[in-house]
């Protein structure tokens, strides 16, 4: 089996509150790390927004080409969304291969209210 690569998704801060009530976007960090000492490229980027029932209310896919070097993480400051729902949840699921070719996919959710 070998060894394979190990990441985390983590969001800062979470759960994420709006500047003012009537504005539509939540700010954000994402930070993605390698922990098991494996370069890795993240090479999908599916995003949902979940209603506070748990259902899909929009997504989006995406090509993306991100390198990991092992141990090290990449930080994505300043991020932001943007809903017409005043609560709901964001998942991000980052999907690619890790430098032994293995498949490699980890997610995290943030909690926008």
């Amino acid at each position: 089996m070998g060894q394979r690569a190990k990441l985390l998704l983590s969001f800062s801060p979470n759960p994420v509150y709006r500047n003012h009530q009537s504005d539509t976007k939540w700010y954000f960090d994402v930070v993605v790390q390698e922990i098991n000492g494996m370069g890795v490229t993240l090479q999908h980027l599916q995003a949902q927004w979940l209603t506070e029932q748990g259902q899909v209310h929009d997504q989006l896919e995406e090509a993306i080409n991100i390198v990991i070097q092992p141990r090290e993480q990449a930080l994505f400051p300043e991020l932001w969304v943007s809903s017409a729902l005043p609560c709901f949840r964001y998942r991000l699921v980052l999907t690619g291969r890790d430098e032994a070719g293995h498949p490699v996919q980890v997610e995290g959710e943030l909690a926008c209210w």
